[in-house]
């Protein structure tokens, strides 16, 4: 979870601090969701990305670090989806 500092806020938009590395994939989803919220997004574009979310983490796992995510990773993801949704 971030801080928000005077300054992070910038034409309306929150500005999170670079994610942790250790931070997992799940918990950024997370904060990503609830700032999608926060930006007004409908609530049908931000289903969209909690199935998307949900779909990358059945795939890669919960524990899934942000620092482990790479291309090898995101290629085999494209070809899951292909086959299996």
């Amino acid at each position: 979870m971030y801080e928000i500092k005077r300054g992070d806020i910038k034409t309306n938009r929150v500005m999170a601090s670079k994610p942790s590395q250790n931070e997992t994939f799940k918990e950024l989803g997370e904060e990503f969701l609830r700032n999608s919220e926060v930006r007004g997004l409908s609530e049908w574009t931000i289903k969209s990305y909690r199935h998307q979310i949900s779909y990358f983490l059945e795939f890669a796992g919960d524990e899934l670090k942000c620092k482990d995510i790479v291309l090898n990773l995101l290629e085999e993801y494209i070809l899951y989806m292909k086959e299996q949704k």
